[in-house]
């Protein structure tokens, strides 16, 4: 019987570990659309700069979520979860364009 009841409690861990993945993959995945019209992913550009240090060799995109109600969110929240959903291209549309804008900014 104990071996039972153990058995019966990592299933409700399991069980509760997994309604919880599913929950949050749905909560991003409806309110990534909004995020996205929002601006509410804000892109910094990290250059990547010449052995010297002079010269600019390009940059590294890097994209945080400011959820109006989680606040600022890591990639690695919503990054997998946009892959495993196939929004993961709107995302990477979205940083490019906002990638470009600073790149004239830098430029002009």
């Amino acid at each position: 019987i104990m071996r039972g009841r153990g058995y019966s409690e990592n299933n409700k861990k399991l069980i509760q570990i997994l309604s919880q993945k599913i929950l949050l993959k749905k909560n991003i995945t409806a309110d990534f659309a909004d995020g996205i019209r929002k601006n509410q992913f804000k892109v910094y550009l990290q250059p990547i700069l010449s052995d010297s240090g002079k010269k600019c060799n390009g940059a590294e995109a890097l994209v945080y979520w400011d959820h109006p109600k989680l606040g600022l969110q890591l990639p690695e929240y919503f990054l997998n979860i946009l892959e495993e959903s196939a929004l993961i291209h709107v995302l990477d549309t979205y940083v490019l364009e906002q990638s470009i804008k600073v790149i004239k900014e830098w430029c002009y």
